[in-house]
Parts: C-alpha cells; sequence; structure tokens
C-alpha cells in the first residue's frame, strides 16, 4: 500500500504586525462598549452613538483590509 503523499505548506507568510493579527477585534469590542456605556450613563442618545461607532468600525475595518499594507490574501495560497 502507497502512502498519500503529504501536501506542502504553500500558505504565504502574513505581513501584518502582531497588534493588527491579534488585537483589531478586542481593542474595537472595548473601545465600542466602553463609549455606549459611557453615552447610557450620561442618559444621552446613543443609538446616534452606536450609530457612528457601527460606522467607525466598518471604516476602520475596511481600511485595514484594503490597505496596501495589509492586504487579505484571497487566494488560499
Amino acid at each position: 500500500m502507497k502512502l498519500a503523499v503529504s501536501h506542502r505548506n504553500d500558505h504565504k507568510e502574513k505581513s501584518a504586525p502582531w497588534v493588527v493579527t491579534w488585537l483589531t477585534w478586542p481593542i474595537l469590542f472595548a473601545f465600542n462598549v466602553s463609549l455606549a456605556l459611557l453615552e447610557i450613563s450620561w442618559r444621552g442618545n446613543y443609538s446616534s452613538v452606536l450609530t457612528a461607532l457601527l460606522i467607525t468600525d466598518v471604516v476602520v475595518l475596511v481600511s485595514l483590509e484594503l490597505s496596501f499594507c495589509f492586504p487579505f490574501d484571497v487566494s488560499g495560497r
């Protein structure tokens, strides 16, 4: 019986720094929760703050994704 040939690891090394790779989502989460709680404690209009936070999150994530510094590799290589 012949053994199957193992596949080589053809994945490219990620060029994003450690902070971008591992801390983007936790930082955004902590920022969003703290601002939402702050706005609730001030008894303000937190729906407008949450809308601004959503837009900010999308802009930050899309700019990181589309930037030339940290491109997302969709080819699977």
